[in-house]
């Protein structure tokens, strides 16, 4: 994990106490988006509502995404989305198979 962070400039975000605010706004923003599309799919889980709470928080504003629920739910709250690029998603897609392997 800690060569991923250095490789790619991240900063870690933690979750706090106050961010149950900001998550409860976005779970309402889900909300909306899901009856809006009258789509089911679109519904976003508990994850990442924390990590869209965390966004708000720390004032992120340009979101990169491949999944139409959480872009969607970030657009109803005003965040800047990006969709991801397909090459960018199968590049995700590696990146998260690495991290699974680490927690083993």
């Amino acid at each position: 994990m800690t060569k991923l962070i250095l490789k790619f400039n991240l900063t870690k975000i933690q979750r706090i106490d106050s961010d149950y605010l900001f998550e409860k706004m976005v779970e309402e923003a889900n909300q909306r988006v899901v009856q809006k599309y009258s789509n089911q799919r679109l519904k976003i889980g508990e994850q990442d509502i924390i990590i869209i709470g965390g966004f708000l928080r720390e004032k992120i504003n340009i979101i990169h995404s491949g999944d139409r629920g959480f872009l969607k739910t970030c657009e109803e709250l005003s965040l800047n989305t990006i969709p991801l690029p397909a090459r960018d998603f199968a590049k995700e897609k590696e990146i998260k198979s690495w991290m699974k392997k680490g927690r083993s």
